[in-house]
């Protein structure tokens, strides 16, 4: 069951690789989402990514919601 989809923007600023994110503090999922994209991307890009939250398989959903956005960067830059 779904409760809740939380759009948020994750920011990445060149040379330090500084992070914002904006919208909905996912707690210690934010960190390893963090943690898992900012060496497949490079600076700066924006991405939103919709995070499901509080039900089995978060963490999972999460990785595949921002494999798809760097896919989809990667297809269309412009994006």
């Amino acid at each position: 069951m779904r409760v809740s989809a939380h759009p948020i923007v994750v920011t990445f600023g060149a040379p330090t690789w500084s992070t914002t994110l904006n919208g909905f503090d996912v707690g210690k999922f934010t960190d390893r989402a963090v943690a898992y994209l900012t060496p497949r991307l490079s600076a700066p890009h924006t991405l939103k990514v919709s995070i499901d939250t509080q039900q089995p398989g978060a963490e999972a959903q999460i990785r595949k919601a921002i494999e798809d956005a760097v896919l989809k960067v990667r297809a269309d830059p412009s994006s």
